[in-house]
């Protein structure tokens, strides 16, 4: 049985959409990896960043099948590092979580940073993105390439621009309030 052999065969074979964890030992990043059998002409599976390299050592090399686990969400092993408040219109009084690294931000149910509380003039999937940045300690946002602007304190966002705490972030209807966890006085790597 060769590698593409093992696997579809811990992906599942039955056309059902897996997710399955993987932990290379030479960059030590975990990533998900979609694992089902795209149809012809689909877009090919998209690869999701779960969490930071550890300032750990690296585990001594094993078989990819036997570090692969499966999980059912990405987002159950990325550290929060902040939150996004809706602080006005539909929604209003809800928050959806900012994890470490990149986030795409949309109504999507596969967006790290989901806005779906019945305002359907923001984009399904990458109205924008929030990148925390754990070595500078930084937040930043930037338009998704779609046709909804994206503002930050009435300012529309044209290029990556650093968030601060309590910024006014606008998209679509949504007025929301930036709350940022990790920063200058904290980070999970501190721990």
């Amino acid at each position: 049985m060769n590698d593409l052999e093992k696997t579809r065969k811990i992906g599942g074979g039955n056309g059902d959409q897996k997710t399955r964890l993987i932990r290379p030992t030479d960059d030590q990043e975990t990533v998900l990896v979609n694992a089902r059998r795209a149809p012809p002409g689909d877009d090919p599976p998209k690869t999701r960043l779960v969490r930071r390299p550890s300032s750990e050592p690296a585990a001594p090399a094993v078989d990819a099948p036997a570090k692969a686990a499966v999980v059912e969400d990405d987002t159950d092993d990325r550290l929060v590092v902040g939150w996004l408040v809706v602080t006005g219109g539909l929604g209003r009084g809800k928050f959806s979580p900012i994890f470490d690294g990149m986030n795409s931000v949309g109504r999507g149910a596969d967006q790290a940073t989901r806005l779906d509380f019945g305002d359907e003039t923001i984009s399904r999937e990458g109205h924008a993105f929030i990148t925390y940045d754990y070595v500078a300690r930084k937040f930043y946002i930037q338009h998704g390439g779609k046709s909804n602007l994206v503002r930050v304190n009435q300012a529309p966002v044209l290029q990556p621009t650093e968030l601060k705490q309590g910024d006014e972030i606008s998209l679509g209807n949504t007025v929301l309030r930036f709350v940022p966890f990790c920063g200058e006085n904290f980070d999970w790597q501190d721990k």
